[in-house]
């Protein structure tokens, strides 16, 4: 029986502490709810929940294209640029731009010096040179950072496709740049990153809880003293604090005694008082004549 009590009281404690491994937000390969808004011609469109498909999933690098409607009076010189939002707001990448002027210049300037051994583009910065006519495709490079199973930061950029993937991909680069073709993919990478917090305050809370332990383990084993019962260990507290006031009041009563005594010798002074005024030459009335004779003195001073 103290056997279970000890168990159930130290998990409470530890559970207090926060010894007990708290329940995680999230588990390896659960999806991160994720939306998106465009801005485009100044304004800005409400935010839209993407599809599971297209969610990150917890801890898992991988990668997703993600359709992205044609805005309403497109022109090909339009700037597109888009937001994307983690966990209903609480994590939020700025406008990343991924169709504007530069980046179809970007492309032109790809293709244009493709098999002549220069960097294809300012934009490809993974691939320093270029040898087809694969050209530039933006891609948002969303790096995410956890711990504990819960998300810590998000990062965003806008990088380009690699090349190795575009040569496999060649519909996409055309699907791309065609500014008569809708819905475009702009494909999306999630890279995940893990961040190990060290707890300034593990220590102290470590020794809090020792202690705590402590108190509980002393608590116990007054309870089994006293047969597992509180109620009877607390009587027996609250009796020996009885018993310190009784004997506080047998010792003022005996000296309430003593007092009793001195009203007595009282009595007998005026005893002799009386049998002093009475005529009789006793102990008391010669102190009073005495006092007599002194305040006779006194005046005559």
């Amino acid at each position: 029986m103290y056997t279970k009590i000890s168990v159930y009281l130290l998990a409470a404690l530890l559970a207090a502490t926060g010894f007990v491994p708290s329940l995680a937000d999230y588990h390896h390969g659960d999806l991160v709810p994720t939306a998106r808004r465009a801005q485009f011609h100044g304004q800005r469109t409400h935010w839209h929940d993407l599809t599971a498909r297209h969610c990150p999933k917890f801890g898992e690098d991988h990668a997703v294209a993600v359709p992205i409607p044609k805005p309403t009076s497109w022109r090909e010189d339009d700037e597109y640029k888009i937001s994307l939002s983690f966990e209903g707001d609480r994590h939020l990448t700025g406008w990343l731009l991924v169709m504007s002027k530069s980046i179809r210049e970007a492309h032109e300037e790809a293709v244009a010096n493709a098999g002549r051994g220069k960097r294809t583009s300012r934009f490809d910065k993974d691939n320093k040179r270029g040898d087809e006519e694969l050209g530039v495709v933006p891609m948002l490079d969303i790096e995410i950072t956890h711990g504990r199973g819960e998300i810590r930061a998000v990062k965003a950029d806008t990088v380009a496709v690699g090349r190795k993937y575009l040569k496999t991909h060649r519909s996409l680069v055309e699907e791309f740049h065609n500014h008569t073709v809708w819905p475009k993919h702009l494909l999306v990478r999630y890279r995940w990153t893990e961040k190990t917090d060290v707890d300034a305050k593990f220590g102290s809370t470590v020794l809090l809880g020792m202690c705590a332990a402590v108190g509980v383990g002393c608590l116990i084993s007054a309870c089994a003293a006293y047969n597992g019962s509180i109620a009877d260990f607390v009587d027996d507290i609250f009796a020996e604090e009885d018993g310190v006031f009784d004997d506080a009041d047998a010792v003022g009563g005996k000296h309430g005694g003593h007092g009793g005594t001195g009203g007595r010798h009282g009595g007998t002074g005026g005893r002799h008082a009386s049998y002093d005024d009475d005529g009789s030459t006793g102990v008391g009335g010669a102190m009073r004549a005495t006092a007599y004779a002194r305040g006779g003195y006194a005046k005559s001073e």
